[in-house]
Parts: C-alpha cells; structure tokens; sequence
C-alpha cells in the first residue's frame, strides 16, 4: 500500500485533526518566541522607502528624526528623562467645595538629542542634568499650568481609568504647547486620591 492509498484510507476527521493540531503547534512557537525572545524597539516609521536605523545591541533606541521630520524611532516607556513635578493638593471644581485631589505627577521627557544614549555615562549625566536644569527654570509654568488644569476638573471627570487617561493627555497636550523644545513622552501619576 502506497502513502498516497494510506492518505486516501484516512476518514476526513483524522485529517483535520491533524491539520488542527499541526496549526497549534505552530500558534504556540510563536506566541513562546514572541513571549521570550524578540524584544525589539519599538519603531514607529512615516512616509515611504524610509530605511530604519540599526541601534547597536543594548543601546536603547534613540529619537531620531525621518526626511519628512516627523519621529522613527522613540525610546521605550521609562527610558525617558524623568522629572518630578511634585505632590499637589486642590480642591475640585465642586458647588459644594468638599472634593480635592491629591496627586504626584511624574513626567517622562524624550532625550534633549538625538544621540543621547551614544553619550559615554558621564556626558550623558551632564546634558541630563543640564535638561532637567532647563526644565526646573520653567517649573513655576508648570505649576501654574497643572494648578489651572486640576483645579478647572470636576470629581466626575477624573474618578474613573478613562478620566484618568483623558487628564494624562490634557496634561501632556498642555506641557507640549508650553515647554518649547522639550517634547514630553509620558505622563505618570505616583498617587492619585480624590474625595
């Protein structure tokens, strides 16, 4: 009997069953490679025919700029400059005006230049602290800024995750338009309390 014949004398239900179980297998390869072993930067490219640059092995990915100016490669969540703002503490916009809101804001910074990360350990720690120098220069604009945005919110607009969310980019909206050449990556709430 040829392979063929024996092929022929499988009822179709064998023969899904091994189609299905060959397609799980191979569903299961690459969730595990994905899961473990490709940690690539994330890369986000503009335009056509525009060539990624390579990043060198345990760099982190930089802030490059494509032809067309708009950005191709970010650093990843965390990677960024990191500035403190502070812990605030105002009252909501309320009629009653018993609501506040306590929160610590932290705000993540894309690198002052685009080789940032090539930078030996000292030069870097030196245009770091000179960046964040610069930001603390226009930090009372930025109280002011975060003061106006918190105290104009209602407890309804900021109780919930989508709130939440929605006050992350307000308040990086507003810091981009304010901040000049500092471009701002993240927001982050360290703690966050409204009652």
């Amino acid at each position: 009997m040829t392979i063929k014949e024996k092929a022929m004398s499988l009822p179709k239900s064998s023969i899904l069953i091994i189609v299905l179980v060959a397609v799980l297998v191979m569903m299961i390869g690459v969730g595990v490679y994905v899961t473990f072993f490709a940690d690539a930067p994330v890369v986000i490219a503009f335009g056509q025919g525009q060539a990624l640059q390579e990043e060198p092995e345990g760099v982190a990915p930089t802030k490059t700029t494509a032809q067309d100016g708009l950005p191709t490669f970010y650093p990843r969540p965390g990677q960024g400059i990191m500035y403190d703002v502070g812990p605030r503490i105002v009252n909501l916009m309320d009629p009653v005006g018993r609501r506040y809101l306590k929160v610590r804001i932290v705000v993540e910074f894309f690198p002052p230049e685009p080789g940032y990360y090539q930078l030996p350990d000292e030069e870097r720690t030196v245009a770091r602290d000179e960046f964040l120098a610069s930001i603390d220069e226009r930090k009372p604009l930025i109280d002011d800024m975060l003061t106006s945005l918190l105290t104009s919110k209602a407890y309804e607009d900021i109780y919930s995750l989508d709130g939440k969310n929605q006050l992350r980019s307000e308040i990086q909206n507003l810091l981009n338009q304010t901040m000049g050449g500092a471009q701002v990556m993240a927001v982050y709430f360290t703690d966050f309390v409204v009652q």
